[in-house]
């Protein structure tokens, strides 16, 4: 151990991951510009693992999470950063421990269980009411009228700001 320490070989393998998070940090960045809808916002984290995404108010995060888990993607609801409630539509993305096509399958799984998927993003450029049309997708998908429309999706890993 004090060997590798006193060669300095340990130096390579950390460029190494440094390389290799800031890809997966970059494909991450542009799958949510690709799939996410255009009143998202996010952090461009300059270290770190995660991104922490914040997405319109009638998208919780919460409820988002219980349908992209049914697609194999998770990540960690903003409520569970405060303890006063706020952070409803915010979400931490890991993008560690996934590889660039499970961030960008992820990210796209997201917006598809959000009803945020790149046609909402054209609609919303064009004027056309985001809400109505999530409600409008929400009904096809659940066969509910009364169903608002706003759950589901998820990135891959935990989110949050790195």
């Amino acid at each position: 151990m004090r060997e590798y320490f006193a060669e300095g070989r340990w130096r390579e393998y950390v460029e190494s991951l440094i390389d290799l998070y800031r890809g997966r940090r970059d494909v991450m960045l542009e799958a949510l510009e690709r799939y996410f809808p255009p009143q998202a916002e996010w952090t461009r984290p300059e270290g770190g693992l995660f991104i922490w995404a914040t997405l319109p108010d009638y998208i919780d995060t919460g409820d988002l999470l219980a349908k992209a888990l049914r697609e194999n993607v998770a990540f960690v609801p903003g409520q569970s950063a405060y303890v006063d409630g706020r952070g409803a539509s915010s979400m931490r993305l890991n993008f560690s421990g996934s590889n660039e096509e499970q961030i960008r399958e992820g990210s796209a799984a997201s917006a598809r269980s959000s009803g945020s998927s790149q046609p909402l993003r054209d609609a919303d450029r064009r004027g056309i009411n985001a809400r109505r049309l999530l409600r409008e997708g929400a009904r096809r998908a659940t066969g509910n009228p009364a169903s608002a429309g706003c759950g589901g999706g998820g990135v891959t890993g935990g989110t949050g700001d790195g």
